[in-house]
């Protein structure tokens, strides 16, 4: 969740769109200017669809592809009518009412004993799919994608599972539906004996068993769904029956490897040819087309085109003839940011007659008003949904919708819409009402529950409020991760908590041991809502030295070690090693870090946890930091006194003894502490290029350690009149350049300018290294054309740029910190921890040995404001 405090603006956040939000409305508060990427980027990236097509995609009217054309024809737009689509839509509601019969739902299939097989829930979608595309639109009130969409959000379909039938009949409800189905498969010699068992909310269990052939597990979608139509006293034709009973998939494992796809939405080239594989075997497979259609909401907005293109290549390459609403209606819904709120409702309009049971449809009508800005028809259609029948189902689709109409307006109202703060509180109260509602209807209705539990966060409703609904879903559902992620979050210092509620309830977390549903790896969130500003996502290393914090870091580790998987035991290893070195005690896992900085294999170290290998030896030499200084730690001593800006005492530690195997790196750093010493003294210094090869270091991986300044020039670097050069020269490894300041600077002024040829991947500046506050990345992406910010490893601003020389100036404030990674491009970030910090530049090129690119840095100069 994410509360824009600052304009009273209340948004309820979740998933990718959370992330969207944070970002945009991080951009406004954190002072950005320049024109964002997202608006004005036509240079996609070459890592998904778009490399094979940068048409832009503000031109885009018709879609070009052949295949589908049925599909892609717009019409000329006309203005939403507010009263015409409001009957339209009370019109779409009042189908719904008339259907026959109320939807089924699947449940994955179990084994004889009641364990969720691998295949259990490939099986039951696609049982869903076949009753849902095989019965008249006008028979049942069917959705297969939402009951799908539930199974999943309650983790039933994990393999091992079980269920109680008190969950059973919650899902059922959930969806709507009056008629669950299970089905335990059995295995009987040369056969298997299928078990299916009807459960109707209101009437006795009904069985039915089929026996099943070797390599026949595809067709057991059609025989449940042909014992539902049975059942319900549905007339089949003969074409429907054949199509319900035809496999969707043509091999036993095919439906394990449907979820395996299904798990993560599309979004890069390797996933569309996952996908084209397992489509080419599986042609008929609609559960699969429709993934594929919709990709993922992470899909940078010039790559929505090709993706919809390379998605309708692929169908008429394969299937051709394959006539679907539920395609039709993934690709409007995919189209959607590519289309004028008109185009969007009439495609909608004409879709929606085809599918009135869909759950999903209302919720887009409405979307189409907000796009439009029309509030008289979303008024309008909002009344009309309300004055219906009302079904849990309605209730807990509309409390949705509503927050995240707030969400979405949270967004739009910085780019000019206009619900004020009132309407907005408004609009919450309203989704709280339609929710409470729900949960009168349906007690065990987790869905409506967690919702609450988000309002309860953003209204700022009472602890026990919030208490109660998180002790009803963990009646119904233990082990509900949204549940125990949305207590995380009210209880976080940002909202209505302490760093004390955070680090007991974490630790309760950890001690359920449901590591398969993650609870216990929801410690690593709680320690980002102990931690971290939501609003600016900057961090407080203060916030680290909380004992409390401590003490649940450490059960953590331990639970982790008795009872988790051995890739959750390697995470927490490396999280709690990490934690211990930016709280204050390096020192007690002085043997861990050890352990790491020789990992030759890399075996245990996990880089994304420490950022940078800047970060893991800045972390190791506070763990190693001797008591006193001898001999054999000189250079280890000079490293923090000189990143800590202690010249004086780095001055000092270079008078005594070094072993003769350190005497490079003492060179390096006499060079280091002099340049920090002119910089004291001269207030501002321009650096020359020989004097960046002999004052900075090097960094490598942690089992390389650091590297002395003269084997930089080994890594690629020359002097080149005024400018500095790095080619990548390296055959055999990657072709990368790390190359660090060790002086601590508190105040100051960096500034410079680089150009990037050839085939440079990327080129970045660390902000902050070596010092116990948060590391801002400034990455510059040649091919991708644009540079972006990211602070705590969260993106905050993302600008277009030409690949072109870069001119940059970067400001270490007392307050706040000045990013201008280019000419009239600035972003503000806010100083919690106020202590002395470096940086440093990294590069790679992505073609190694063949030293075709190059990356020349000049100007460079260092200005002290202290």
């Amino acid at each position: 969740m994410l509360i824009h405090k600052g304009s009273s603006t209340y948004g309820v956040l979740r998933g990718p769109r959370r992330v969207l939000a944070g970002l945009i409305l991080f951009g406004i508060a954190a002072g950005t200017s320049c024109t964002p990427v997202s608006q004005t980027s036509s240079a996609p990236s070459d890592k998904g669809p778009a490399s094979t097509n940068q048409q832009k995609v503000e031109t885009v009217r018709v879609l070009e592809t052949k295949p589908a054309a049925r599909w892609r024809v717009l019409p000329d737009p006309v203005p939403l009518d507010a009263d015409r689509i409001a009957t339209h839509f009370e019109q779409f509601i009042e189908a719904g009412r008339q259907l026959q019969q109320p939807g089924v739902l699947v449940l994955p299939i179990t084994d004889s004993e009641g364990r969720v097989r691998p295949d259990g829930l490939g099986l039951c979608y696609q049982a869903m799919l076949a009753l849902e595309r095989s019965t008249n639109a006008s028979q049942i009130a069917m959705d297969a994608d939402t009951a799908f969409a539930t199974l999943q959000d309650s983790g039933c379909g994990r393999i091992g599972s079980t269920f109680t039938e008190r969950f059973r009949n919650a899902c059922t409800r959930s969806v709507g539906a009056q008629l669950s189905v299970t089905g335990a498969l059995a295995n009987k010699n040369s056969a298997w004996e299928l078990t299916v068992a009807l459960h109707p909310l209101d009437g006795a269990t009904e069985l039915t068993k089929h026996s099943i052939g070797r390599g026949q597990l595809n067709t057991i979608p059609g025989l449940i769904a042909s014992e539902i139509s049975r059942h319900l006293k549905i007339t089949l034709s003969a074409e429907q029956r054949l199509r319900m009973l035809k496999p969707q998939v043509t091999s036993d494992e095919a439906s394990t490897q449907l979820i395996e796809l299904m798990k993560t939405p599309p979004a890069y080239y390797a996933d569309w040819i996952q996908f084209d594989s397992f489509l080419q075997q599986n042609p008929d497979c609609v559960g699969a087309w429709q993934h594929l259609i919709r990709g993922s909401d992470e899909l940078y907005f010039d790559w929505y085109y090709d993706w919809i293109q390379w998605s309708l290549h692929c169908l008429g390459r394969i299937n051709p003839g394959l006539e679907d609403s539920h395609l039709e209606l993934a690709l409007i819904t995919r189209k959607a940011r590519l289309l004028t709120a008109e185009h969007y409702y009439l495609d909608l309009e004409r879709v929606a007659s085809k599918l009135p049971g869909n759950f999903r449809i209302p919720s887009l009508m409405l979307s189409c008003a907000l796009k439009s800005g029309d509030a008289k028809a979303f008024d309008k259609m909002l009344a009309a949904w309300r004055k219906s029948d009302q079904r849990y189902v309605d209730y807990l689709l509309r409390g949705r919708f509503l927050i995240n109409a707030v969400q979405n307006h949270s967004i739009l109202r910085i780019l000019g819409t206009n619900w004020t703060p009132d309407q907005v509180r408004q609009r919450l109260e309203e989704a709280r009402s339609d929710l409470q509602k729900a949960i009168e209807l349906h007690p065990d209705g987790w869905q409506a529950h967690s919702l609450l539990m988000s309002l309860a966060t953003a209204l700022k409703s009472p602890r026990e409020e919030m208490e109660q609904h998180f002790a009803a879903i963990d009646a119904v559902l233990p082990g509900y991760r949204t549940a125990y992620r949305c207590k995380l979050e009210f209880l976080s210092p940002y909202h209505h908590g302490t760093i004390e509620d955070v680090a007991t309830f974490a630790e309760q977390c950890v001690r359920t041991k449901r590591w398969d549903e993650g609870i216990p790896q929801l410690f690593v969130e709680a320690v980002r809502f102990a931690t971290t500003d939501q609003q600016t996502s900057a961090t407080s290393f203060a916030a680290y030295r909380n004992e409390r914090l401590w003490q649940a870091a450490q059960v953590y580790r331990q639970e982790a070690e008795k009872s988790a998987t051995a890739d959750d035991q390697r995470f927490a290893f490396n999280y709690f090693v990490y934690l211990a070195g930016v709280s204050g005690h390096a020192k007690d896992v002085a043997s861990e870090f050890n352990l790491i900085q020789h990992d030759n294999d890399q075996q245990i170290y996990q880089r994304a946890i420490f950022e940078t290998p800047i970060t893991f030896q800045f972390l190791h030499d506070l763990a190693s930091a001797p008591v006193e200084t001898d001999a054999k730690n000189v250079n280890l001593a000079l490293r923090l006194a000189m990143g800590a800006g202690e010249l004086d005492l780095a001055d000092k530690l270079l008078q005594q003894p070094a072993p003769a195997d350190q005497a490079v790196m003492i060179l390096n750093h006499r060079n280091a502490t002099a340049l920090g010493q002119r910089l004291t003294s001269e207030r501002e210094v321009s650096l020359q290029p020989k004097e960046i090869i002999s004052a900075f270091l090097a960094q490598g991986a942690p089992s390389d350690g650091m590297f002395p300044g003269s084997n930089v020039s080994v890594s690629g670097m020359t002097v080149n009149g005024d400018s500095l050069v790095w080619r990548c020269k390296s055959v055999s490894a990657g072709c990368a350049l790390n190359l660090l300041l060790p002086v601590g600077i508190r105040h100051g002024v960096i500034s410079g300018e680089v150009q990037v040829t050839g085939t440079v991947e990327r080129f970045g500046v660390l902000l902050h290294t070596r010092a116990l506050r948060d590391i801002v990345t400034v990455m510059y992406k040649p091919k991708d054309r644009y540079v972006s910010i990211s602070r705590s490893r969260h993106e905050i601003a993302k600008f277009p740029w030409d690949a072109q020389n870069i001119s940059f100036r970067f400001e270490f404030g007392a307050k706040e910190d000045i990013l201008e990674p280019l000419p009239g491009c600035r972003v503000t970030t806010p100083v919690l921890d106020d202590v002395p910090s470096g940086f440093a530049f990294e590069a790679d090129d992505e073609r190694q040995g063949q030293n075709t690119g190059t990356l020349i840095l000049r100007n460079m100069k260092i200005q002290v404001l202290d």
